[in-house]
């Protein structure tokens, strides 16, 4: 990434908090400045801006796989709970650098995001709302055209897209909230399924929001049945070329995850995934164990 990038990524960050120390040649770390201070990394790369924050407590274990799940989809803009390697729970987001988005605004949205999902066991709440006056409606027709992406009408102001699946099918839908769009696919339908099967449907999908960028995974908890999905979500309009970093975004977790979701609702498999993922231990024996494994 050029300087100029650089500098421009840097004056937005700026914008946002006063607290920002350089981190290498192409990062930052900052004190968010949006609910309790915590502290954000902050790191470019080719194309992208990536955010990482610490998710404090033990809510680390299988048994709160399905909440951060839940909790994904009441996050603010690009922010979302991931599985890392070691299997601890982190904030991330990945912010795509293009021409004629609004990178300030995208942070900000980021930042509000983060201090939400720090909140693992809080009572789940809306995503926060947008600035606070009127705004035109967001032209999503004109949008999807402009981003080079076929749609369909489905009403309502709704519209649907083909997503670029190899071997299936999968449309995203485009959903005016407020003064931005939810932009989202269904992964799978979780119909009457055990407690083992949500915890390793659970893990799989925050493993695999920690390997697509942009998007995440959530799950619909207050439909009948619960429907797993991938989402982007913008608290405000979206340019095209966002439009376009998200239905991407949306195909490779749709390519990644249909399949893998419907099998992991088979019980036997479900319990020999996660003892082959070491999470079929009580709470009491991982924390134990996390504290002696170097």
């Amino acid at each position: 990434m050029n300087q100029a990038c650089n500098e421009a990524i840097r004056a937005a960050l700026a914008i946002v908090t006063s607290e920002l120390t350089p981190a290498g040649n192409s990062g930052w770390r900052f004190t968010n400045p949006i609910g309790v201070p915590h502290v954000v990394a902050a790191n470019t790369d080719s194309d992208w801006l990536l955010f990482d924050a610490d998710c404090p407590g033990e809510a680390w274990g299988p048994e709160y796989f399905w909440d951060a799940l839940v909790r994904n989809g009441s996050l603010n803009g690009l922010a979302k709970l991931v599985l890392t390697g070691d299997g601890s729970l982190r904030l991330r987001a990945e912010i795509p650098i293009v021409e004629d988005a609004d990178l300030t605004t995208r942070v900000r949205e980021t930042c509000g995001g983060f201090e939400t999902g720090r909140s693992l066991k809080a009572e789940l709440s809306s995503p926060a709302d947008s600035p606070a006056g009127e705004a035109e409606p967001i032209d999503l027709k004109r949008l999807c055209s402009e981003a080079g992406w076929p749609l369909a009408e489905r009403g309502g102001r709704r519209l649907a897209v083909e997503l670029e699946v190899p071997g299936g099918f999968s449309q995203a839908l485009l959903i005016p909230e407020k003064q931005g769009v939810r932009i989202s696919c269904e992964v799978a339908t979780l119909d009457a399924i055990t407690e083992e099967c949500r915890q390793a449907v659970g893990g799989f999908l925050l493993a695999a929001c920690g390997l697509v960028r942009m998007a995440r995974a959530s799950v619909n908890a207050n439909g009948t049945p619960p429907v797993a999905r991938f989402e982007v979500v913008f608290a405000t309009a979206p340019s095209p070329m966002e439009i376009s970093s998200a239905l991407e975004s949306l195909s490779v977790g749709c390519s990644l995850c249909g399949e893998e979701i419907k099998t992991l609702q088979v019980p036997a498999i479900a319990e020999r995934y996660l003892a082959l993922r070491g999470w079929g231990a009580s709470p009491a024996a991982r924390r134990n164990e996390r504290t002696v494994t170097p």
